[in-house]
């Protein structure tokens, strides 16, 4: 694997880190979650059939507000707290997963109605300022994107949590 590489772009309400060249675990991915504060998160899990089923069972028994969709991709969306979360991650093997879009939830968004229709919001969240962090997550590709509200967090300091995460 080469080396972990990082950028960083800004635009005018928000800013993106690009990782790449990176190989993810359940600790990583653990330890990626600290870049969010304690808030609502919503969680989009796309694997195979079976581990989303499997991926269903364990956020019940977790109570997070949960839903799976079968079409055209195996998807597995939860909206619950960081702690639930961390249970769920630690409960599965992330090899297994193809892609993860973790964000926060702006505290006037309904997380039921927003589970239902995450797939087609997930990727413009902080865009639109339902989220104001989001990670999303190729791992094929081996690659991550972080976005968040210009202001709210400073780029640097999350920069620098994500090389030492990585051992940049």
């Amino acid at each position: 694997m080469r080396k972990t590489k990082v950028a960083c772009f800004s635009y005018k309400k928000h800013d993106d880190i690009y990782v790449s060249n990176v190989s993810f675990s359940t600790s990583v991915l653990l330890s990626i979650l600290d870049v969010f504060l304690d808030q609502k998160i919503i969680v989009l899990i796309e694997s195979d059939e079976d581990k989303v089923q499997t991926l269903l069972k364990i956020g019940k028994n977790l109570k997070m507000t949960a839903a799976v969709t079968l079409i055209p991709v195996p998807r597995f969306s939860a909206a619950c707290d960081k702690m639930k979360l961390s249970c769920l991650f630690n409960q599965v093997d992330v090899n297994d997963f193809e892609g993860v879009f973790i964000a926060s939830i702006d505290d006037r968004v309904i997380a039921d109605e927003l589970v239902c229709s995450i797939a087609n919001t997930a990727n413009s969240m902080v865009k639109c300022g339902t989220s104001d962090i989001s990670i999303s997550i190729n791992f094929p590709e081996n690659q991550m994107i972080i976005s968040f509200t210009k202001g709210k967090y400073e780029v640097q300091s999350i920069k620098e949590k994500i090389c030492s995460i990585f051992a940049d």
